[in-house]
């Protein structure tokens, strides 16, 4: 996220950095992160900073549906065209007492956008094929030694095509 992002600042296309986790305690209280805002310029070091400091947090679940769509109604709010979302994932999604649900309605939300036809939604799974269940648009990494090269990839079919 770090390398796509400084990518991204040196071409001039404005994006953002989300994160998200799910808390359990007696209610699944989701945790949405803004690492880099749209309209911010900031340097890896912060960047890193601010992904790590989330990640002190107690990240034990992910409720991807809920997340993916507080993150898409960001980005539509967005005036720009050519929208596009990139979701790394490194696993099924899984929140302490929805995980009946969660799946099925990660898979809903997503197919919401896909249809929607304004965003442009792209799945990558980091040693994980979890990614082929949910987007139409998927890659799948076995190290994370490929995400440079599978961003960059992304990049040039997804984000500068469209931009």
């Amino acid at each position: 996220a770090m390398q796509l992002s400084d990518v991204l600042k040196n071409i001039r296309i404005p994006h953002e950095i989300v994160g998200f986790t799910t808390e359990w305690e007696e209610s699944d209280v989701t945790l949405n992160y803004v690492h880099k805002d749209f309209n911010e310029t900031i340097n890896a070091e912060t960047l890193k900073t601010r992904m790590l400091a989330a990640g002190d947090k107690n990240m034990s679940g992910n409720a991807d549906g809920e997340s993916i769509q507080w993150a898409v109604e960001r980005l539509r709010a967005r005036k720009n065209p050519g929208k596009v979302m990139i979701v790394l994932s490194d696993g099924m999604p899984s929140c302490g007492s929805r995980d009946g649900n969660i799946a099925a309605f990660t898979k809903t939300v997503v197919e919401d956008i896909e249809n929607s036809g304004d965003v442009d939604i792209f799945g990558l799974g980091i040693m994980s094929h979890s990614v082929e269940h949910f987007y139409k648009d998927y890659a799948v990494i076995k190290s994370s030694a490929d995400l440079e090269t599978a961003l960059l990839t992304v990049m040039k079919e997804k984000v500068i095509k469209n931009g």
